[in-house]
C-alpha cells in the first residue's frame, strides 16, 4: 500500500491486467473509496490475493475476458454500465513480452504481441469513451514502457507495440479534452514482475548500471503517480507520458 490518499469515493474503475503493477493499482483504488472491476484472462493470481481480505470482497468484480477480443470488451463494458450506470477510470495495464530478435519472431507472434498490447488499448478506449462523453469527464491511464520511447534490442514486436501506445494516448487526450476527459500514459522501466523476472535475475548488474537510483522499481512505485492523474489532484493532466524509471535515460 502506496501512503497516498486520494477521494475517489463513489467512482467506478476498470482496470486490466491483475497482477504486478495491476494488482498494486486495484488495491490502492479500493483503499481511496473506488469499486474496481477487473478485466483480464488469468484472474486466479488476483482473485486469490483480494479475496483474502473481507476489505476488498464487497468492491471489485471480476470479467474474465480477452481484452484483444473487440466484442468481448464491448459486453464488459455493457455489463459494467448496466450494474454501475458508469465508468469514471479507465487503467490498461495490460501487456506480454517475449524477448526475441527479428530474425526469431514470427509473424503469429508479432501479432499476438500487438493485438494484446496496442489492439487492447484501442478496444478499452473506443468502449468507454461514448460514456465518457456523456458524463462530460473521465480518466484513462494506459502503460507504455521505457522500450517505446528508446528501443529493445531484443523485442522490436514490444517496443514498436509500446510506442504505439504513446502515439494513440497524444492523439486520443487532443481528440477528447474538448469532454473533459483526460488521456495520460505512464512509462516504467523495470519494475519487479512476472515480466522482468528474466531481465533481472540474469542480468542484475547490467541493468542496475543503467538506472541511477541503482534499484528495480516495485509496483507500489507506479501507484502514487496512477492515483494523482485519476483523482482531482490530475484534472490539468492529459496527453502526457510520464517517466517512472529510476532515472533511467
Amino acid at each position: 500500500m502506496i501512503d497516498f490518499n486520494v477521494n475517489l469515493q463513489g467512482e467506478v474503475a476498470i482496470v486490466t491486467g491483475a497482477g504486478g503493477i495491476g494488482g498494486a493499482i486495484i488495491k490502492d483504488l479500493i483503499r481511496n473509496g473506488a469499486f474496481v472491476i477487473v478485466g483480464d484472462v488469468k484472474l486466479d493470481k488476483i482473485k486469490k490475493e483480494i479475496g483474502e481480505d473481507n476489505f476488498y470482497k464487497d468492491k471489485i468484480s471480476f470479467l474474465q475476458i480477452d481484452i484483444s477480443d473487440f466484442h468481448q470488451v464491448t459486453e464488459m463494458i455493457n455489463k459494467t454500465i448496466e450494474t454501475h450506470g458508469k465508468i469514471d477510470i479507465l487503467i490498461n495495464t495490460v501487456g506480454i513480452l517475449r524477448e526475441s530478435s527479428i530474425l526469431e519472431t514470427s509473424k503469429d507472434e508479432w501479432d499476438k504481441t500487438l493485438h494484446i498490447n496496442l489492439d487492447s488499448v484501442f478496444n478499452l478506449c473506443k468502449g468507454v469513451i461514448p460514456y465518457m462523453v456523456k458524463q462530460k469527464k473521465g480518466k484513462i491511464v494506459n502503460f507504455t514502457s521505457i522500450a517505446g520511447q528508446r528501443g529493445s534490442s531484443l523485442s522490436v514486436h514490444y517496443g514498436s507495440s509500446k510506442a504505439g501506445i504513446i502515439g494513440f494516448t497524444m492523439s486520443l487526450a487532443k481528440e477528447v479534452a474538448r469532454y473533459g476527459i483526460n488521456v495520460n500514459a505512464i512509462a516504467p522501466g523495470i519494475i519487479k514482475s512476472d515480466m522482468s523476472k528474466k531481465k533481472i535475475t540474469t542480468a542484475t548488474e547490467k541493468y542496475l548500471n543503467q538506472i541511477p537510483l541503482q534499484r528495480f522499481g516495485e509496483p507500489e512505485d507506479i501507484v502514487g503517480m496512477v492515483l494523482l492523474l485519476v483523482s482531482r489532484a490530475g484534472n490539468y493532466v492529459t496527453g502526457q507520458i510520464i517517466n517512472i524509471n529510476g532515472g533511467m535515460g
